[in-house]
């Protein structure tokens, strides 16, 4: 369930793509290569030691190395994300993509992106390519409902968060975003119980959030 995605991260659009495709999360190979292990191990021990120059040229050495691998492309876009370098995550990205077409998660972030810069119908766009590869992220969901929210499409909204909440019934988030989509269509008493059902999940959700 998308509990598992991590949240110690800069942004909620980036993902550790690697270590979900790893527990089988957007359907990511496992690592294999013996070369693309070493040049990965390499990396993230040069990463430890916050040589950043030399970790991105570690990786950028394993794409040639390894025929534009696209698991050492991915772990370049996370690294790229790390750095908020939106121009060059996206670079990465799109040949990430071309790469491992049925990945999940590389559409989300690129969906994502597109939502931090407001160009909402790319993002839905993007958003929903995630979800015709793997209709079971709840979280994507989320986010399409809060595009069209914004936009001022509270059917298409309504509707997005509704199938959000029912995969994550207990991410207060999901749940207090419905309930404002509900209140803009003033469906007061719906918007009541859906922030009732916050509090009970996470009496100091609104206090740490909203306050």
């Amino acid at each position: 369930n998308d509990s598992e995605l991590p949240n110690n991260l800069p942004g909620e659009w980036y993902v550790d793509i690697i270590s979900l495709g790893k527990r089988g999360k957007f359907g990511l190979q496992y690592l294999h290569h013996p070369t693309k292990i070493s040049l990965v191990l390499e990396g993230r021990t040069i990463k430890k030691t916050n040589n950043m120059n030399a970790y991105s040229n570690t990786l950028k050495e394993g794409i040639k190395v390894c025929d534009n691998d696209a698991e050492l492309i991915i772990e370049l876009v996370n690294y790229s994300l790390e750095l908020g370098n939106k121009e060059e995550t996206i670079e990465y990205l799109n040949i990430a993509i071309e790469k491992n077409e049925n990945n999940a998660g590389l559409y989300y972030v690129r969906g994502s992106l597109f939502d931090q810069t407001k160009e909402a119908e790319k993002a839905i766009e993007y958003y929903k390519k995630a979800l015709k590869k793997n209709p079971d992220l709840g979280i994507v969901y989320k986010h399409i409902g809060n595009v069209y929210y914004r936009i001022g499409q509270l059917k298409e909204s309504v509707k997005y968060l509704e199938i959000a909440v029912e995969k994550l019934p207990n991410y207060p988030t999901a749940l207090f975003d419905l309930g404002l989509a509900y209140y803009r269509q003033v469906k007061i008493k719906r918007a009541i119980e859906c922030l009732k059902k916050v509090i009970q999940i996470d009496p100091g959700f609104l206090m740490a959030n909203y306050w």
